[in-house]
């Protein structure tokens, strides 16, 4: 069962927890204005995914992924936490990063496909390794 509550929860707190740490970098550097405008992001991404409903689809997708692998030991074998971590540490700092909350969701769930893609493949190889 997807826990769509529990992954809003989740990525609105690890947004909010990487503005308060981009914060302190504008404390750190005032002059690199991208900190200003990673935190400002940051904020605001928290304040959209926690305002999502349960229905959102990006959010069911994630929720989704992690249900199916996590029992499979999915955590121990790949870098979704990292890369989800890299993604919203990244929001809104520069060019290249995602800028708006839909841009943001929109990496999160092409990442969260590509690594269940990966997993499912490794998970293949090894079954028909044990043939």
């Amino acid at each position: 069962m997807t826990d769509v509550p529990l992954i809003r929860e989740m990525l609105a707190s690890s947004c909010e927890s990487s503005a308060h740490w981009r914060t302190g970098k504008i404390e750190q550097y005032p002059d690199d204005v991208r900190n200003r405008t990673s935190a400002v992001a940051l904020k605001q991404a928290a304040r959209d995914i926690a305002g999502l409903p349960d229905d959102d689809p990006r959010l069911r997708h994630l929720a989704d992924v992690v249900a199916v692998n996590v029992g499979d030991g999915w955590s121990e074998n790949n870098d979704y936490a990292e890369e989800e971590s890299r993604l919203i540490g990244r929001h809104g700092f520069g060019r290249g990063d995602t800028q708006t909350t839909d841009e943001l969701l929109a990496a999160l769930v092409r990442m969260a496909s590509e690594t269940l893609r990966r997993s499912l493949e490794i998970d293949a190889e090894l079954d028909r390794g044990e043939d």
